[in-house]
């Protein structure tokens, strides 16, 4: 008698938890879908080519950017590849025909070689992800 108390409560359990992964998917597909607000993002630049740098030595790149959509743009979030590359985004949108920036620094220190570090833009934009790159040789 205990063990059929105890199957039927954790069948009850487990149906209580996946109606709540449900209702948490459908809102996240929501978010998702909402293409009525999408925007168009075109940089002067998506690579750069530091040349060769000492290691040790910090390079700083300016990434500059124009809306080209009709709506206004919101990045939310600049990731780089590694903690060597660190990007900084606008927090405010920016409106459609405006410029931005997104400044990225590369810290060489610990670093031999030929250096390919990627910084990912994710924003209101299809596609969501627009890659930058920053390419060069710490000797």
């Amino acid at each position: 008698m205990k063990k059929t108390i105890l199957i039927l409560a954790l069948a009850a359990s487990a149906v209580a938890c996946n109606k709540g992964n449900k209702n948490q998917a459908s809102s996240n597909n929501t978010a998702v879908a909402d293409t009525s607000q999408l925007t168009t993002i075109k940089f002067v630049e998506d690579k750069f080519d530091f040349g060769k740098i000492a290691a040790g030595e910090v390079v700083e790149h300016t990434f500059k950017f124009v809306n080209t959509g009709k709506f206004p743009l919101i990045i939310k979030s600049a990731t780089a590849s590694c903690g060597c590359t660190v990007p900084s985004k606008p927090d405010e949108p920016i409106a459609p025909g405006a410029t931005g920036e997104i400044d990225v620094k590369f810290n060489s220190e610990g670093k031999t070689g030929l250096q390919d570090k990627h910084v990912t833009i994710i924003a209101n934009t299809n596609p969501t992800a627009t890659m930058l790159e920053l390419i060069g040789e710490v000797q």
